[in-house]
């Protein structure tokens, strides 16, 4: 079937012959075909490219290559007759598609009779390939540029895009990262059997899907059944809609992914590079024409709200009945939104119940008056009401936030849907406004804006008008509580003082003392330095001023409002002497930069503690698992890869336990330490970054150094992070760039390492200052101003100076000085992590922990133990175990989703109490002031995370001790 293959007639004349020669000769594909199109042969350049189909012919062998799926405009070229080319992917013998350029001519006998047809095919290049993307973006673009309706932007995006490329189906969902769903839009498929728009599920894709999407990685799996990226549960998803194969782009708007587009075959499709920039492509102009359009609703939304709003304010603005004022809001809001009911609520006095005011319904029920208990709204609900939080609900029947009897109650009422906006004063709850639909809902961000807006004008106009009635109520009282009051009060009119109450008086007298001319002539006085400060302005609030009483001049602060005072304008002033205020200040001040400083200090210290915490329970598996291999492979080559495994997770373990033992201010773990090569590590951690970046390097180290006792893994931090500092400031210097890294001895007790760079140095107006937490030198953004401090921090808990001077060549030069120490005994060696494991049958062990390889690493160090050992989940799983077998110890984590640790030690002192002695724990929360009181109460057993082998054997072997029986 390659050059020698005969056609239909049968043989092949001489002319024929040659020509096949010639073209089995050429650089690309050659084909023939009969008049109707139907190939007859195929040049070698097919079979070199494609593979060998012995017993195939021509056409055979053509369609089984090419991914074509509408021969009409093939057919439709061939009988026209004339020359034509055409597109079309073909795939290699190693499964990847590519496209060729496929393009054929005519061959007529003497008297013009078409005898058939010769073509060549050529891969297509890359400006072929763009020209047919800037093609189709044109196309695509034309099609969807005065579109504003978003369903249809979608559908006619997806339908060029899987017309494009040959697909079978074309889906565009967007992310919601909290709601952990993907919200899918109707799709497209080839058979035109479209699946109505839903909800995806985030947990069904793997960590892994869900991490390269998170980058802005474009994925592109040829066959789901056998793609391990894929899990089992989408993978089965994939299945039930047919789909074997996918594409799937990420649109990652402000480094979050926001919206996925994916084109979809129903068999294996090796994607292509440009069917993955076609797809890239189209998924950027759905995404800026559905912003355009999205835009525009929101404009349009935004005008019919500021015309709603305006209307209600000019409605409310004359009323002065509070219960008007609502019932009016109420109406208006209802009948806008086309909603079932709007209800304004009030906190009662005794804080206990939620009660109506005023409620609007669409006259399907009748209005209703209702007394809802706060803690019949449950505690999430109430605590959400609490925070000033608005509520949302598209569906009450799905609403967890809901109790159940409350949800039940609101479906029996007919409400399906609702949103509720609480209103504080102070920080206090004190009502709320619901607006709730007959029907599920999805609440668009324009309608939950609009009734956050009408319950806060609705209760400002509430206010005024309740306002109103207690003003016209206490003007009786006005003049008795001004007389009353203890801070001065006055009341000027016309640019005379009218009234001044007795705190005012006082003032004055204070300031004119024994000479103090006549009591009305005082008052007056001293209202003409007052009135200049408050004329002008309607309104003021604690505006400082000094003013001059008599001889003395005082610090105040000024309140005013213009008032109506016996029928005519009218200002009145509340003067607060800040005398005693300002020295407070002035003492406040001296002392509130070390507060400051000391709340970042504590801040960062929470923060390495959280991040430490977090990371125990990954590298006790880690940890753990790198050891077990390490003792299953030993004696083989792969016994020295699995050490490196764990020793690397064991330095990432120390490391954690360094940030929980400073934040639980512990001393760290020294050990004799060969200064020279913690250096050379670091330094080389560091070389090849710093060669990259044009920065020349040298490492100096004294020979025959003495060891000190050190933490080697601080030491090393503390290295790299002055290599990096010396790195970045590096970087923008011009011409040559050096850093050097000494090691040697500073006289007979101590080292001394210096890094030193020949950049720009560090100014003499901040070097007192480059010591201090969170100052950075650093653009925003790339420094935090943590590295230097903590870097200082870690040489001084050695006994060590780090100290800063001046390059020799004009850059800085940070100096670190280590005294040299008597190494301890037991520093220099640590446990061993091979013990050997027990031959004989100790017992039975229950392992507790929810962490699956957690509790699997600690069966199989218990197994090696002697014992024989059962795995439970959680503690109501263990109880379980507990009462169905007799267990001789019992190894739990401390902290577990439902029955925890404690949990499961209270129910063992009341149902096994001689397990108490036989139960340790394991725990990551070292942080925790609960967990450190259980453990000092009950005198259990406990190893902390991340644990090595020889700690969990360490503490069986506690267990079995105190079990009574020699280990």
């Amino acid at each position: 079937m390659v050059s020698g293959e005969r056609d239909m007639s049968g043989g092949l004349d001489n002319t024929e012959s040659d020509e096949r020669a010639l073209a089995d000769a050429l650089p690309v594909i050659c084909f023939s075909a009969d008049p109707c199109g139907r190939l007859r042969w195929l040049n070698r350049r097919w079979d070199e490219y494609v593979g060998e189909c012995p017993g195939q012919d021509a056409e055979t062998r053509w369609r089984r290559a090419s991914d074509r799926a509408d021969d009409t405009p093939h057919q439709q070229g061939f009988a026209s007759g004339e020359p034509f080319h055409w597109v079309e992917r073909i795939r290699g013998r190693d499964g990847e598609a590519h496209l060729f350029l496929a393009q054929v001519q005519p061959q007529r006998d003497a008297g013009g009779t078409l005898t058939g047809w010769i073509g060549t095919c050529s891969k297509v290049t890359e400006q072929v390939e763009s020209e047919r993307l800037q093609a189709f973006l044109l196309k695509l673009g034309d099609l969807i540029r005065e579109e504003t309706d978003p369903e249809r932007i979608l559908a006619m995006t997806s339908e060029a895009v899987g017309l494009e490329l040959a697909a079978d189906r074309v889906v565009y969902g967007t992310v919601d990262w909290e709601g952990g769903i993907m919200l899918m839009s109707p799709d497209w498929r080839s058979d035109a059997t479209v699946w109505a728009a839903h909800r995806f599920p985030l947990a069904a894709y793997s960590p892994e899907h869900i991490a390269a999407h998170t980058r802005g990685d474009t994925l592109a799996v040829s066959d789901v059944r056998i793609e391990p990226l894929v899990s089992d549960l989408a993978r089965e998803r994939f299945e039930a809609a047919g789909v074997v194969s996918f594409a799937s782009v990420p649109l990652v708007k402000g480094g979050v992914a926001r919206a996925i587009m994916t084109v979809q075959q129903f068999e294996p499709r090796q994607w292509s590079r440009f069917d993955l920039h076609l797809i890239a492509e189209a998924a950027e102009r759905i995404w800026a024409t559905l912003e355009r359009a999205k835009s525009q609703a929101h404009l349009a939304s935004a005008e019919r709200r500021r015309v709603f709003l305006l209307a209600m304010s000019d409605r409310l603005r004359g009323e002065s009945d509070p219960m008007q004022v609502l019932s009016l809001s109420a109406q208006a809001l209802g009948e806008f939104l086309g909603v079932r009911e709007v209800i304004f609520s009030e906190i009662n006095e005794q804080g206990t119940h939620l009660c109506s005011l005023r409620s609007w319904s669409d006259g399907t029920v009748p209005p209703r008056q209702a007394n809802i208990p706060l803690t019949a709204l449950g505690d999430t609900l109430q605590r959400t009401y609490e925070a000033g939080l608005t509520k949302v609900s598209a569906d009450i029947a799905t609403d967890l936030d809901l109790p159940g009897s409350l949800r039940q109650a609101l479906l029996d009422l007919g409400i399906n849907a609702y949103v509720t906006v609480p209103v504080l004063s102070g920080g206090r709850l004190i009502g709320s406004l619901s607006v709730q639909s007959a029907t599920a809902r999805e609440w668009v961000e324009d309608d939950i804006e609009l009734v956050e807006a009408v319950a806060e004008r609705s209760w400002e106009a509430l206010g005024r008008a309740r306002a109103a009635v207690a003003l016209r109520e206490s003007e009786q009282l006005f003049r008795s509580v001004i007389e009353a009051h203890p801070i001065p009060v006055v009341i000027g009119q016309g640019g005379r003082l009218v009234l001044a109450n007795p705190s005012f008086a006082a003032l004055v007298h204070l300031g004119y003392g024994p000479a103090a001319p006549d009591t009305q002539a005082a008052l007056a006085a001293a209202w003409e330095v007052v009135h200049p400060l408050v004329e002008g302005a309607e309104q003021g609030d604690d505006r400082e001023a000094s003013i001059a009483l008599g001889t003395l001049v005082v610090p105040v602060s000024l309140s005013w409002r213009r008032i109506a005072y016996r029928g005519a304008p009218a200002v009145i002033v509340s003067i607060f002497d800040l005398t005693e205020a300002k020295r407070g200040q002035a003492e406040l001040a001296r002392s509130r930069e070390a507060l400051h400083q000391a709340e970042k200090l504590t801040a960062l210290g929470s923060l390495l503690a959280g991040v430490s915490h977090e990371l125990n329970n990954p590298l006790s598996i880690v940890t753990t698992q790198a050891s077990l291999l390490e003792e299953l492979v030993e004696g083989t080559p792969a016994a020295d890869r699995a050490f490196k495994v764990r020793r690397a997770a064991e330095r990432c373990s120390r490391i954690v336990q360094t940030f929980l033992a400073m934040a639980r201010q512990k001393a760290p773990e020294r050990r004799e330490v060969r200064v020279g090569e913690v250096a050379r590590a670091a330094f080389e951690l560091v070389e090849y970054q710093l060669r990259t970046g044009g920065v020349e390097t040298a490492f100096e180290v004294a020979p025959d150094l003495p060891p000190i006792s050190a933490d080697p893994d601080q030491l090393h931090q503390v290295l790299v992070n002055l290599l990096i500092n010396a790195q970045q400031a590096l970087q923008d210097r011009a011409g040559q760039r050096r850093m050097i890294l000494r090691v040697a001895r500073a006289g007979s007790d101590a080292i001394r390492i210096e890094v030193e760079d020949n950049g720009p140095g560090v100014p003499q107006d901040i070097r007192s200052r480059i010591f201090e937490p969170f100052f950075s030198t650093k653009p925003q953004g790339t420094g935090t101003g943590v590295g230097l401090s903590f870097s200082q921090g870690l040489v001084e808990a050695h006994g060590g100076r780090l100290d800063l001077f001046d390059g020799r060549e004009g850059g800085a030069c940070f100096r670190i000085t280590l005294p040299i120490l008597p190494i301890a005994i037991g520093e220099a060696t640590g446990p061993s992590d091979s013990a050997s494991p027990h031959s004989q049958n100790r017992g039975r062990l229950l392992v507790v922990d929810d962490e699956p390889e957690l509790a699997e690493a600690i069966a199989i160090y218990a197994g090696r133990a002697g014992y024989q050992v059962d795995m439970a989940e959680d503690g109501a799983s263990a109880i379980a175990r507990l009462k169905s077998a007799t267990y001789d110890l019992v190894l739990s984590d401390l902290r577990m989703p439902g029955l925890d640790g404690p949990g499961l030690y209270a129910w063992i002192a009341e149902e096994q109490p001689h397990l108490l002695g036989r139960l340790g724990f394991v725990t990551g929360d070292t942080m925790g002031q609960a967990a450190d009181q259980f453990l000092e109460r009950t005198g259990c057993p406990v190893i902390e995370k991340p644990f090595t082998g020889d700690g969990v054997r360490q503490l069986i072997e506690r267990l079995h001790a105190r079990r009574g029986v020699a280990a």
